[in-house]
């Protein structure tokens, strides 16, 4: 599509969570609790020296970590509900037979949890890198691990490890590839499903055989269905992209891909949609480092850029890794400014907005990591760190009982509609005429209380849906805009966000007033608003519920409009 969409932006908090009932599953918020920071040395933790990489299993339950320079691989057990981490043990290389983590600096847990896998030697002129891929066996009740073998460069025919920056897995977990700056290549394993041992079967390298756009290859991610690898060539300025042969593991070049903005890429992300590819940029000469966004084909899996993203100079100084969450709806960058970078994603076009920056334990933030259930994110950092954030959701899981309702009808309304024609959703609600509400009642907005407005259907399944969620009292756009929230007088409050960034929500206004009196209205608008699922089973109910446990809702029974497109209704 080509367009070039460049935004700066500063740190923005946005006070709105968006809840409806199809598909019942929950949806994370677009901001982050610190939970917990896992420190080397400290309560019995070890290994984590130069924390360097971190994965979560495929059920969830353990959280893997490799420390740099204590040429270690950690594993943690996982608490589902809090996120926070229990020290499990440590595989140091050297130790008991283990081999292959001389400056372990990417580790992928395979896709049926049997394996985890280490690509160690980042920097090849060190003495102690071993220029390997690490192979270990996990316990997937314990979450222990067992040395299974290291695949190392020059043994056994084995090539394309020099300079080791990054291990992935094929979907079917049937081929590993490792991108290794070093050799400008990418190696090729096949993996022993029982076992899983693997079996060199090629490198593609830089210069060799026609390929192009290796040099420097940092960092590698194989599309969702399997059918093409992509690596980064933070020397080449490119990213590459190999169709896969589904049955070897083995690639043959198909395109190189060298848009204007993009120099030096490290860090590679894919969707799970495959729709959308992101590219991150090194910190070089002076200019702050930036993603750059690839459209994806599926039929061929072909890039074609979509974009430049650059939040604000002190914002992105250098992405060291990327994920998107596992629903799409957000991109994690693990940054080289000692943060980790959270920006809302649009599912359709693919378009970043900033939402936050954390900072807790994250010095030196090196990787990402998010759990299966979209919950908690990871992030390891060279201060010896694992970080545990989790989301933030206000919706509860079903509507709320004690919720204020209008004391006369016919006043309040609901407008919801998914209008993919011009490429844009909506959401229009007025409650009216409500039951006695002070001005206490809404908290504070502008420093402390959360609001979010919450859609559930007949057909919702103890979860509210596509919720999304900043704190209180943050900052829109530019100066230009100033605060999101702001005090209306001794009446209520009034939300504002000129830039509908993250959420597409617009507009807020909370009234006080006796029985009768009392009004809210929720206004927002185009991509970034999370679609909702057309028609509804009714009855509806649309709730604005507050992070201090008040609530205004209404129940709709009789639309005038429910199908495909729209939901328009009078209470």
């Amino acid at each position: 599509m080509g367009r070039l969409r460049v935004t700066r932006l500063p740190l923005i908090s946005l006070s709105l969570a968006i809840s409806v009932a199809a598909p019942p599953v929950a949806r994370a918020s677009n901001s982050l609790v610190s939970v917990e920071v896992q420190r080397n040395g400290v309560a019995g933790v070890e290994g984590l020296a130069f924390a360097s990489s971190v994965a979560v299993s495929s059920d969830g339950a353990h959280v893997y970590a490799t420390g740099f320079l204590d040429n270690a691989l950690v594993a943690f057990r996982r608490d589902a509900a809090s996120g926070m981490l229990t020290f499990v043990g440590v595989q140091r290389d050297g130790v008991g037979g283990v081999d292959g983590l001389g400056r372990p600096h990417s580790l992928v847990v395979s896709p049926d949890g049997a394996n985890v896998y280490v690509a160690s030697g980042f920097d090849s002129t060190d003495a102690d890198a071993d220029q390997a891929v690490a192979v270990f066996r996990r316990d997937a009740t314990t979450g222990a691990l067992t040395f299974v073998e290291a695949k190392k460069q020059g043994e056994a025919g084995v090539d394309g490890l020099s300079g080791a920056a990054e291990v992935a897995t094929s979907p079917d977990g049937l081929h590993v590839y490792v991108a290794a700056i070093r050799d400008g290549a990418v190696a090729v394993f096949a993996r022993d499903g029982t076992t899983g041992a693997l079996t060199f079967v090629e490198a593609k390298k830089q210069g060799l055989g026609g390929i192009d756009g290796l040099a420097g290859a940092s960092s590698v991610v194989v599309a969702p269905d399997g059918g093409q690898v992509y690596v980064a060539g933070s020397a080449s300025d490119a990213v590459v992209t190999f169709q896969r042969d589904a049955s070897t593991g083995a690639l043959s070049l198909f395109d190189v891909r060298r848009p204007e903005p993009l120099v030096a890429p490290v860090a590679l992300a894919i969707a799970g949609n495959g729709e959308h590819l992101y590219a991150g940029d090194a910190h070089t000469n002076g200019a702050p480092g930036g993603i750059v966004v690839f459209e994806r084909e599926e039929a061929t899996g072909a890039l074609h850029f979509d974009g430049w993203f650059v939040p604000a100079a002190d914002w992105i100084s250098g992405p060291s890794a990327l994920r998107v969450s596992a629903d799409g709806g957000y991109l994690y960058d693990a940054d080289a400014a000692d943060a980790l970078v959270v920006s809302r994603r649009d599912v359709m076009e693919g378009d970043l907005a900033p939402v936050e920056r954390q900072q807790n334990g994250t010095v030196g933030a090196s990787s990402v990591a998010v759990s299966p259930d979209d919950r908690h994110v990871y992030v390891a950092a060279h201060e010896g760190t694992i970080a545990v954030f989790r989301h933030r959701v206000v919706c509860s899981a079903a509507p709320q009982a004690a919720c204020r309702r209008p004391i006369r009808s016919g006043k309040g309304s609901i407008h919801l509609a998914n209008l993919p024609a011009d490429d844009r959703n909506l959401i229009k609600w007025k409650w009216r005429a409500g039951a006695a509400t002070s001005f206490a009642a809404f908290g504070n907005p502008t420093t402390t209380t959360d609001y979010a407005i919450c859609v559930y259907d007949a057909s919702n399944i103890a979860a509210a849906a596509q919720s999304a969620l900043a704190p209180a009292g943050g900052i829109c756009g530019v100066t230009l805009f100033g605060p999101c929230w702001k005090t209306d007088g001794t009446r209520g409050f009034r939300y504002n966000d000129k830039r509908e960034t993250p959420d597409g929500i617009m507009q807020i206004s909370l009234h006080a007033g006796d029985d009768g009196r009392a009004r809210a209205t929720v206004f927002g608008s185009y991509g970034s608003l999370p679609p909702v699922a057309l028609p509804f089973a009714l009855p509806v109910t649309v709730q604005l519920q507050a992070s201090n446990g008040e609530c205004w809702g209404t129940e709709y029974t009789t639309p005038r409009v429910n199908d495909g497109v729209n939901f328009i209704a009078r209470d």
